[in-house]
């Protein structure tokens, strides 16, 4: 029973898991534009969110990504989501245009967004060193939409190490460096989910001198800082799916577990002997449905907060405009059976 059960949870993780989420951006993008040449609207809206939610685009992929997003929003017959994805799209892409032959759901809300943001100046970063070069700082020169949540640096170190170092909230962000360094440093700009909006290149005036180093104050030190793009067994949507399994699984159990009780309480109200083999049958088999039913529950509890947590600690929440649908919701319920009393929990995620 316990096989089975183990490989019962297993399958729902692999059911629940949402596809394409170990698929990369560009992939992820791909298969949105085939959806949408399919017209299949729904399956590229929720492909669009898997691949900003990844955390992992370039420029240019997270322009892609919004001018899709206008297109799907547009089709769906929302003009304020379409214009305000569009709105993104021309931030980030001034001179973005559409096809010619757009049907007008489309191009209606990209005209506006086209005359919202011709007084407005486009996405715009600046990288400046700081105190001898033994920092850099991404200055936000312009940011219509609000749409930059913090910044990362990227460098080789003397000694050739791959390193880089983030930081979150306002501008200015300062990135630390260490002493010495002449290569030339990444610096970028990032939205809530870790993709770059912008990226430029920024080399040290000169390294600081070998026979100051002693005398110079200790810089913070830096440290590699996670990006938003986790390892697979650390994202949300795997716990998710744990614990959708597991709830499931406990519900499944109350539910045989009831129905043994009810079973049990006929047998006997029909005359039958209490302490027969048949009575003592569906008393044990309703008692194993009750403690498989309660593991079940515990288990989908701590997977949901599991969930809950990597939620929360990802860099900020979703911009888009149409993004209410999206979110997680926990829940729980009690479970009894003739005295016995178990329970299930699990984990609601909208994608």
């Amino acid at each position: 029973m316990r096989s089975t059960f183990q490989a019962f949870a297993l399958a729902c993780v692999v059911v629940l898991a949402p596809e394409g989420a170990v698929a990369g951006t560009g992939a992820l993008i791909s298969q949105a534009e085939e959806e949408l040449d399919r017209l299949e609207f729904e399956q590229a809206r929720k492909t669009v969110a898997r691949a900003r939610h990844l955390g992992d685009g370039t420029p240019r992929q997270i322009a892609e990504i919004y001018r899709l997003s206008g297109i799907i929003a547009g089709s769906y017959g929302n003009p304020d989501a379409a214009k305000a994805h569009f709105a993104r799209w021309l931030a980030l892409d001034p001179d973005a245009s559409l096809d010619p032959g757009v049907s007008p759901r489309i191009s209606e809300p990209f005209a506006e967004a086209q005359d919202a943001m011709r007084e407005r100046e486009p996405l715009r970063v600046e990288g400046l060193g700081l105190e001898d070069d033994r920092a850099v700082a991404l200055v936000v020169q312009a940011d219509p939409l609000g749409m930059v949540a913090g910044a990362m640096a990227r460098f080789e170190t003397p000694s050739g190490e791959r390193r880089r170092v983030r930081r979150s909230g306002e501008s200015p962000y300062v990135l630390p460096l260490p002493q010495g360094l002449s290569n030339v440093v990444t610096v970028v700009a990032l939205d809530r989910h870790g993709n770059h909006l912008a990226e430029l290149s920024w080399r040290p005036e000169q390294p600081a001198p070998a026979d100051e180093a002693d005398s110079a104050p200790d810089t913070p030190p830096v440290k590699d800082e996670q990006t938003s793009r986790r390892p697979f067994y650390a994202q949300w949507y795997l716990w998710g799916g744990v614990a959708s399994g597991l709830a499931a699984s406990g519900a499944y159990f109350g539910l045989r577990a009831q129905s043994d009780g009810r079973a049990h309480r006929a047998l006997i109200d029909g005359g039958a002997d209490p302490d027969g083999d048949e009575a003592q049958a569906l008393g044990s088999q309703r008692r194993r449905h009750v403690r498989l039913g309660t593991a079940a529950g515990v288990g989908a509890a701590a997977a949901a907060s599991a969930a809950l947590v990597l939620i929360v600690t990802r860099p900020g929440g979703d911009d888009d405009a149409d993004s209410a649908s999206s979110g997680a919701r926990a829940f729980a319920w009690p479970l009894a059976a003739d005295g016995a009393r178990g329970g299930a929990a699990g984990v609601e995620l909208s994608f």
